[in-house]
């Protein structure tokens, strides 16, 4: 059986781990997103070296077969690259095929919440529907639409994304450039 990395980026923390192509999580490890100084992609290309030395001590070094990315952020499917990370803006430009030189393995990147909502649907909670909502809830709030069982992008590539939809026109300025976004009043921290 063929194994991936499984990275997800996220707004304080960074989860990556082995997961088999029955979709079961192996180990996980859990960095700071902090990039002490370094760019993102020699940071990931550290986690990924990181993560490939403890499936090497488990027996999977030679069945890993690439690697996919979860970004807080606005990602170009097709082009592969991180148009916005407003949480995370060290991600902005980022492209897969950096990840991949760095890392030496194929390496495919999309929304954190996409991918979410796709694991869903194929081996969690959401398995057996093919139209789904999905939203989480962390530094931020995200979203992703499946209809089809496909992913709905839209043509701006973050349809479902809700946590920068201005919920207080004159509220709080958001990073993002808004005002009032929905998680400066719903996220974890706004929550705390």
């Amino acid at each position: 059986m063929s194994h991936c990395i499984g990275i997800d980026i996220g707004g304080t923390q960074v989860k990556a781990g082995i997961v088999g192509e029955d979709g079961k999580l192996e180990f996980t490890s859990v960095f700071d997103t902090g990039c002490d100084g370094a760019s993102m992609t020699e940071f990931i290309a550290k986690i990924c070296k990181a993560v490939l030395a403890r499936a090497q001590a488990a027996g999977h070094e030679t069945d890993i077969v690439g690697c996919g990315i979860g970004v807080p952020g606005v990602v170009d499917f097709s082009a592969q690259k991180v148009l916005r990370a407003v949480n995370v803006p060290s991600l902005d430009g980022c492209e897969s095929g950096n990840f991949s030189e760095t890392c030496g393995l194929p390496v495919i990147m999309d929304n954190d919440v996409n991918l979410m909502a796709l694991a869903e649907a194929s081996v969690g909670a959401a398995r057996g529907y093919s139209d789904i909502v999905a939203l989480t809830v962390g530094t931020g709030i995200g979203g992703a639409l499946l209809f089809g069982g496909q992913i709905y992008r839209g043509s701006s590539f973050c349809a479902g994304e809700i946590g920068h939809m201005s919920i207080e026109p004159e509220g709080r300025h958001c990073n993002c450039g808004n005002n009032g976004c929905l998680e400066l009043y719903a996220a974890r921290d706004a929550i705390v």
